[in-house]
């Protein structure tokens, strides 16, 4: 029954090309989609910045359980009121900590990887790549991001299997910052051993 409901019967007598045609189309659609969204949800950031005026009320803000600003993205990115995200998250029926993920990408991607972004919104590069991008990089300071951004952005399109992107990834975000990659393993290192000695 549920299978029956399922059927498109559109979809069921369309040729191998029709639907070849139709699956790109498709494609094109949601990878312009994503852009478009990424760029709606900098501009909420935008919009919900704590030094806007009537944005957050300083006197209320450091009352207990009162709206805060929050920093969603990287180092040089403008700090956000943190319900912002609820609210966003609420209205692309996503989490708000997806919705807080999406806001931080977006503002990363805008001030800290210019050169990712603009083959994002050239349709180069799947806002997957580039959000893994940030994410891997928002620890980082802007000089060390803008490092990564330039070595990274030309790989950035899927030119390179997933896995050797991520590996490309994480390895300049290591050479940005290598003091910082061996207190990350040191840490990590320590925590495996003493899971295995407890």
């Amino acid at each position: 029954m549920a299978g029956h409901m399922l059927k498109d019967p559109v979809v069921e007598e369309m040729s191998e090309d029709a639907v070849l045609d139709t699956a790109a189309a498709l494609a094109s659609t949601v990878q312009r989609a994503e852009v478009q969204l990424l760029r709606v949800a900098y501009r909420w950031a935008v919009l919900h910045d704590p030094a806007r005026p009537g944005v957050l009320d300083p006197k209320v803000a450091v009352l207990p359980g009162r709206e805060k600003a929050r920093q969603y993205g990287g180092e040089g990115t403008a700090p956000v009121s943190e319900f912002a995200a609820a609210e966003l998250g609420v209205r692309i029926g996503r989490t708000t900590h997806a919705a807080a993920s999406l806001i931080a990408d977006a503002q990363d991607l805008h001030h800290r990887h210019p050169v990712l972004w603009a083959r994002v919104v050239a349709g180069e590069v799947r806002s997957s790549y580039a959000r893994f991008m940030v994410t891997k990089t928002r620890e980082r300071t802007t000089l060390e991001a803008a490092w990564i951004d330039a070595e990274v952005a030309e790989s950035a399109d899927g030119r390179i299997p997933w896995t050797r992107f991520e590996a490309l990834v994480v390895g300049k975000v290591a050479a940005a910052a290598p003091e910082l990659a061996r207190e990350k393993e040191e840490r990590a290192r320590r925590a495996t051993f003493a899971k295995i000695v407890s």
